[in-house]
């Protein structure tokens, strides 16, 4: 498996929500200053095409590569 960006975004209709999740779509961060720590808030700005731009808080749930514990809880995100 290979992750990939989405040249184009993620294309959402008015209303629709997404999962955002292990091995599915997903935010990447890189270059941190430091590390991301469970229970920490990451302020995270979402931009749409058609629509304002909106600042949402993350709540990072686990920390470390990805294991089996954490497929299957998924955050559901609601876009717009």
């Amino acid at each position: 498996m290979r992750m990939q960006p989405l040249e184009n975004g993620l294309q959402l209709a008015v209303g629709m929500a997404i999962e955002l999740k292990p091995r599915g779509y997903h935010l990447f961060f890189q270059d941190l200053v430091k590390p991301l720590v469970r229970g920490q808030k990451v302020p995270v700005m979402l931009i749409f095409a058609t629509a304002e731009a909106r600042q949402v808080d993350l709540i990072v749930e686990a920390e470390g590569p990805i294991n089996k514990d954490m497929l299957g809880r998924p955050q559901e995100v609601q876009a717009g």
